[in-house]
């Protein structure tokens, strides 16, 4: 495994020729799919942006390890590496445990873009069947400070999405991943800025 070498590009809606994301006097940013720029399919893509008062160096202190984020997290209650596995770097596979009320599942997870103080995603798979990417992008903003981003990106095919409202307990995967997305970018903002 490589750590760090030869990130893949962060891609999607978000690219640099994509206009400003709107956003709400709060500094939160909706997704593309909320301000009804991209046209959202099955496949869709949810990403949520918070300004922390914190160097990119501070901030991949919180978010550049998964496996450290559990207590960060809105649903995923806990995380592990597996295999040859004992710290991020490209390729680096760990299992989730995550919770939605009641219901509880386990993913497995391998990082797929890795660029210390910048990036980190991770393709998440349940079973043999691909679920999502998830990433976080750190963007320094010349002000003392930086944008974290915090992106999914829907991988289900037709049976996972059948199955979804049963077994995450919602008929809006959007909206509920963009409120839990909400509320763990709070959270990596109280720490990083603490």
């Amino acid at each position: 495994m490589t750590n760090g070498a030869d990130p893949v590009a962060w891609s999607g809606p978000s690219d640099d020729n994509r206009p400003e994301s709107p956003g709400d006097p709060t500094g939160h940013r909706t997704s593309w799919s909320e301000a009804g720029i991209a046209n959202v399919s099955a496949m869709s893509i949810v990403e949520v942006t918070e300004r922390i008062d914190a160097s990119p160096e501070r901030i991949w202190e919180v978010i550049g390890n998964p496996v450290a984020m559990s207590d960060l997290t809105a649903e995923c209650t806990a995380m592990t590496w597996v295999g040859e596995a004992d710290g991020p770097a490209l390729g680096a596979r760990f299992r989730g445990k995550n919770r939605s009320g009641w219901r509880r599942w386990t993913t497995s997870c391998t990082i797929v873009r890795f660029q210390p103080d910048s990036e980190i995603a991770w393709d998440v798979a349940f079973g043999p069947l691909p679920v999502a990417t998830w990433g976080y992008r750190i963007e320094e903003d010349g002000e003392g400070g930086a944008t974290v981003s915090e992106r999914f990106e829907d991988r289900r095919g037709s049976a996972l999405r059948a199955v979804g409202p049963l077994v995450r307990g919602t008929r809006d995967p959007d909206g509920h991943n963009r409120a839990n997305m909400t509320t763990t970018l709070a959270r990596i903002k109280v720490r990083a800025e603490g």
